[in-house]
């Protein structure tokens, strides 16, 4: 102690900084040994009431040859715990998408006039490009397209930028048709592809763009699958653009 007291200020840190080294390089082999290689902690307990010390534990390093005394038994325990059972299953993501195909093309400069019954027959037709789509029976098919129509009105039948008279309207959509040819059913906004549901809109002196959002589970087989207009008013629809969208084939049903 007295020579410690003698020594500079500078040997009392080097002195300081190697006991303190000397202390870290102990705890460092003690925790590296604790636990154990294949993460095991091994333990002494006391089982006899010795100066009130019943119950006590300690942890050993059984790598450094150490073992419990007379009134201690062995208590080992791993680090990790056993692994627990499997937790259950998530709910089911959504459908892959299995094709993709793009639609895109233009619509007849006209569209006439003259379809009837649009709330329980409607007369479908395509217009502009469609796709050809092939389905498996656990498959169903998506469509969400686009088309710009408008009727114009000729002078002097009324003035630039007038409306047409109410109750002037087209239904417009998706369809799908089987390749083979037959009817062409719309397939707006409805799984089932039920004729009597699809969207309409009134006549307008500009070109506006309708999209036509549906899907279907068809069955298995081949479809041709594009844009529709039903255009059962008593006009003709000869201000049209183009159609523009895509058609999915997706596993499972489309609810």
């Amino acid at each position: 102690m007295e020579r410690l007291k003698r020594l500079g200020r500078g040997s009392k840190l080097i002195v300081a900084v190697c006991f303190g080294g000397a202390v870290f390089g102990i705890v460092s082999a003690v925790q590296a040994a604790i636990p154990d290689s294949n993460g095991v902690i091994h333990g002494c307990y006391q089982f006899s009431q010795t100066n009130n010390n019943g119950g006590a534990l300690r942890v050993i390093d059984k790598d450094k040859n150490q073992i419990c005394r007379k009134l201690e038994k062995p208590l080992d325990w791993n680090q990790r715990g056993p692994t627990g059972p499997t937790g259950a299953s998530g709910t089911t993501g959504p459908s892959g998408v299995a094709a993709i195909f793009q639609v895109a093309g233009a619509l007849p400069a006209s569209i006439a006039s003259g379809d009837t019954n649009p709330g329980v027959t409607p007369a479908w037709h395509f217009r502009g490009p469609t796709r050809s789509v092939g389905v498996t029976d656990t498959q169903s098919i998506l469509a969400n397209i686009s088309g710009s129509l408008g009727h114009e009105i000729p002078p002097p039948a009324a003035p630039i930028n007038q409306a047409p008279a109410a109750g002037t309207e087209f239904g417009f959509g998706v369809c799908y048709q089987s390749s083979g040819g037959g009817t062409i059913f719309n397939m707006n906004q409805v799984s089932s592809g039920s004729n009597a549901n699809f969207a309409r809109s009134q006549y307008s002196d500009v070109e506006d763009e309708y999209t036509g959002i549906g899907a279907v589970t068809p069955g298995a087989g081949t479809y041709n699958v594009g844009y529709c207009v039903d255009n059962y008013g008593n006009s003709t629809l000869n201000l049209n653009g183009g159609v523009n969208g895509y058609i999915e084939v997706v596993e499972g049903t489309v609810q």
